[in-house]
């Protein structure tokens, strides 16, 4: 079954039951989505969009974005997404692929006029206007039988989008998902995304939004920059949430470890967050908040890879992770397959990207064992424990002799006054602990440090993070800022 076919079974079930509800008001049923999806359909077919054409698609996150994947998806077209957090470099890089039609605003095409990549696309596209997601009536019979026998017509291993990595240790590569890699993503999720009756999902992962849809909730779009979760107001979006009645919040931790501070609305029952490492301490905060809180370990080439709830944590979980054991991320998902390989964990499985679109960057996280079975290699450590509960060490090229940087970072964001930790090497090669917070508990960080095996600590104003969700700290960064640092001195 593709995206689509699944998408109209849950038409059928409650064709007049909200589907997305875009920040200011504007919102849409599932019936009504349904006519969009088949009207925009209707528009990319006359258009001469067909079965295997890459549309390059950069729409801003309301309801036509939606409308447009499922609609390019009925006709068995491939949805190129660019790596958001990069802006223009990434929609640059995503151009330098085979890229037939670039599905737009017209004023950002006419800006991409004065980009050689971007300016090689023939064809431009952009949501037909005519098409309005709030009216209402019945659907037109022969446009959803063309949509539905068209989608139909698409099968279940045909490539549906190309995405890419966030580019953190060197240039973005692409993964090809087949209709069956993006559906088999949602079985790992479905665990934790399944919705209770009447449930409103406020989510900022936007791929996610597809999952939510495929399971039949309502979901709201966010009402902030998706790229600065740091500076986003968290009043406007509590307002947003209380104002939808939203009842679970799809967030990165970034947001998370801001939203800790504030009265959530009572309505919220659940936070599930990812995206990056969710540290103990802001799993344990969250959950003073929230009924339930959910943690998910995973990547852009293998989505989920293993998830857990705070309930789930026993009292001797918490005092391991505060001791330094690394963060407990729960039993893998059923379908995957995990391995611990020179402290590195490595997956394989139907939801586990097999290679990349260009094959010469399979080599450093592909591996090919003696049954031909394709394991990814996640260039994270871990550790498997007895009752087979994947533990979370940090990046693998972070080790520092004996010391992981998550074992370290646990350890140190519980410190009076410590905001963010980092474990990384100086120049030297010696480990040196970052830390930002009050500059008045310095020299009691550093006794504390010793006490780790760690001599030197750096304070500094600021994490350098990820661009995606900053929620992940970029080592790559920090080691020349301490270069930078240890230079001046």
């Amino acid at each position: 079954m593709t995206l689509v076919s699944s998408f109209f079974t849950r038409v059928r079930q409650h064709p007049e039951r909200i589907a997305i509800v875009e920040p200011g008001g504007p919102r849409v049923t599932y019936g009504a989505l349904a006519r969009m999806i088949c009207d925009y359909a209707a528009y990319f077919r006359s258009a001469g969009v067909g079965s295997g054409d890459r549309i390059l698609v950069t729409l801003k996150v309301e309801i036509a974005l939606y409308a447009s994947l499922y609609a390019l998806w009925s006709l068995g077209a491939v949805v190129v997404f660019p790596e958001p957090a990069m802006g223009l470099t990434g929609l640059r890089h995503a151009a330098g692929i085979r890229i037939d039609a670039w599905l737009a605003p017209p004023v950002w095409r006419a800006i991409g006029q004065l980009f050689p990549e971007l300016r090689r696309i023939r064809r431009g596209l952009s949501p037909p206007a005519a098409a309005d997601g709030a009216r209402s009536g019945p659907l037109d019979a022969d446009r959803l039988s063309a949509t539905v026998t068209s989608a139909a017509a698409v099968a279940d291993e045909a490539p549906g989008l190309i995405f890419f990595t966030s580019g953190s240790t060197g240039r973005p590569k692409a993964i090809v998902y087949s209709h069956t890699f993006i559906k088999d993503q949602g079985r790992g999720l479905e665990p934790l995304f399944r919705p209770n009756p009447g449930e409103v999902d406020l989510v900022a992962f936007p791929l996610f939004v597809l999952e939510c849809l495929d399971l039949g909730s309502t979901n709201v779009l966010p009402n902030w920059d998706l790229r600065k979760p740091r500076t986003a107001s968290l009043d406007a979006i509590l307002r947003h949430a209380r104002a939808e009645g939203v009842t679970r919040l799809l967030l990165q931790p970034a947001l998370c470890e801001r939203l800790v501070d504030k009265t959530i609305p009572p309505a919220v029952r659940a936070v599930l967050t990812g995206g990056g490492p969710v540290f103990p301490d802001l799993l344990r905060r969250l959950a003073d908040k929230v009924p339930e809180v959910y943690s998910i370990y995973g990547s852009t080439e293998a989505e989920p890879i293993a998830h857990i709830t705070a309930a789930e944590i026993t009292p001797a979980d918490w005092d391991a992770m505060d001791a330094g054991a690394g963060i407990l991320t729960g039993s893998p998902v059923s379908q995957l397959r995990v391995r611990i390989v020179d402290d590195e964990i490595q997956v394989t499985g139907p939801n586990v990207n097999k290679g990349y679109l260009d094959p010469a960057q399979n080599a450093s996280t592909k591996q090919i064992d003696g049954e031909g079975v394709v394991w990814h290699r996640t260039g994270d450590a871990g550790r498997i424990d007895a009752q087979g509960r994947l533990w979370l060490l940090g990046r693998l090229e972070g080790r520092i002799g004996g010391l992981f940087p998550f074992g370290v970072e646990t350890v140190a964001r519980r410190w009076p006054d410590v905001r963010s930790a980092a474990l990384c090497a100086g120049p030297d090669g010696a480990p040196v602990l970052a830390l930002t917070g009050a500059a008045a508990s310095l020299d009691d960080w550093r006794r504390r440090a010793r006490e780790l095996g760690i001599d030197q600590v750096i304070l500094l104003d600021d994490m350098p993070l990820d661009r995606r969700h900053a929620s992940k700290i970029e080592y790559v960064r920090l080691r020349r800022l301490l270069e930078k640092t240890s230079a001046t001195r």
